[in-house]
């Protein structure tokens, strides 16, 4: 495991905790080929580390790793087959950006936090207020519903007191001119006298007036006398 400061392409400086893993195939050139075989491995993956950050930045770094990883495993295992060495695993694990770089990073994050929080509220709102609009409608049309309903009815309940009272109207007339059939009298002429004793009643009823009632045959002798003396 080592430690790599490495400058990447926009200018940040990081730093890289890694490790590397590597067995020994060929022992001949082990010996021969290099001096201090785990340090110079050690060398070579930081080298070849830093040229691979150098051309990357921060954002690519952090959303990147696997990437970094393949890439590295693959360059310094090409490099050290001259040594008799198979690289088996390299891994950069950590990576730590500078202070404030950190302290933006986190700030970022909090906004974006904050922002799809917002986003969440407004949108349970705007939800919200249409499930609202939509009970009201439906409401408003099961009102509607209700009014026709009961103005149906209503107008069907009116037509049928109507058709009852024209019913029980005819069947009195009809009553009334069965029973007054065998004294030679038409239910017309009935009604129309009953009518008339009404109205004298109420004329006479509750006044101080005096009623004088003259015969139908006097009003008709009248009638003629007047009418004699406008033709003479």
């Amino acid at each position: 495991m080592f430690v790599c400061v490495c400058v990447q392409r926009d200018t940040v400086q990081l730093n890289l905790d890694a490790l590397v893993y590597f067995r020994i195939v060929d022992p001949l050139r082990a010996v021969y080929q290099v001096q201090n075989l785990p340090d110079s491995v050690e060398l070579l993956t930081q080298s070849t580390l830093r040229n691979i950050i150098a051309g990357l930045t921060l954002d690519d770094t952090f959303s990147s790793r696997e990437i970094i990883n393949t890439e590295l495993l693959s360059k310094v295992q090409r490099d050290c087959e001259r040594w008799g060495v198979n690289i088996t695993h390299v891994e950069v694990f950590n990576i730590s950006p500078p202070s404030d770089i950190l302290d933006a990073m986190t700030k970022q994050i909090t906004a974006e936090r904050e922002r799809r929080s917002a986003v969440l509220v407004a949108d349970g709102e705007r939800e919200s207020s249409i499930i609202k609009s939509r009970g009201e409608a439906a409401q408003l049309i099961l009102q509607a519903e209700a009014n026709r309903a009961t103005s149906v009815l209503r107008a069907q309940g009116g037509a049928e007191a109507r058709k009852i009272m024209a019913a029980a109207e005819a069947q009195c007339l009809t009553d009334i001119r069965n029973a007054v059939a065998p004294f030679s009298v038409r239910g017309v002429d009935y009604l129309s006298t009953v009518e008339y004793l009404n109205s004298l009643a109420r004329l006479t009823a509750g006044s101080g007036s005096k009623v004088v009632l003259v015969p139908s045959e006097s009003v008709d002798v009248m009638s003629h006398v007047l009418s004699m003396k406008k033709a003479a």
